[in-house]
């Protein structure tokens, strides 16, 4: 009995494991049929190969716009912090 028990456990605990990670895990763009099929025809590969490549470049673009707004915002809230840090402003000398 001990031993089911134990072994249902693991097994709610490889469930949630799995769990966890599709949430925390961005799911993967799968690119168009018609990108896949320009990117055979432009690099002249096969199709699997033209497939990864619309997948992976699909990926880049994405997720490199996503960080590129992300770091802007940011770098916004940052340089808002330093302008109300007092130890930070530029203090003009005293004559």
């Amino acid at each position: 009995m001990a031993e089911t028990i134990s072994s249902n456990a693991k097994a709610k605990l490889a469930a949630g494991v799995i769990l966890l990670a599709l949430l925390i895990v961005p799911a993967p763009l799968l690119p168009p049929h018609r990108l896949a099929e320009v990117v055979q025809s432009v690099l002249g590969v096969g199709w699997k190969a033209a497939y990864l490549v619309a997948a992976v470049g699909l990926q880049i673009g994405f997720y490199r716009g996503v960080g590129s707004q992300r770091y802007r915002q940011v770098a916004g809230d940052i340089e808002a912090r330093l302008d109300r840090c007092p130890a930070l402003t530029v203090q003009k000398p005293v004559p």
